[in-house]
């Protein structure tokens, strides 16, 4: 069974996984320090453009919904 909560969970456990682990291999691999500011600017760049489409989204719908 798959459950929604489970839908949204899993792309972020997926991602601090990887950070974790890109963490844990910065101990005895400095050099691999590019690949986790990597991972941090795709994340942040997927995150504003999810927000972008919730807000176009809204207000999509608002436009839709409005009673004259």
């Amino acid at each position: 069974m798959v459950s929604d909560i489970g839908k949204a969970l899993n792309p972020i456990t997926d991602k601090l996984t990887q950070g974790v682990t890109l963490i844990c291999l910065l101990i005895d691999f400095p050099r691999l320090a590019i690949l986790l500011f990597g991972l941090v600017a795709i994340t942040f760049v997927i995150m504003c453009m999810s927000f972008a489409m919730y807000y176009v989204q809204k207000k999509k719908y608002m436009k839709e919904n409005i009673e004259y």
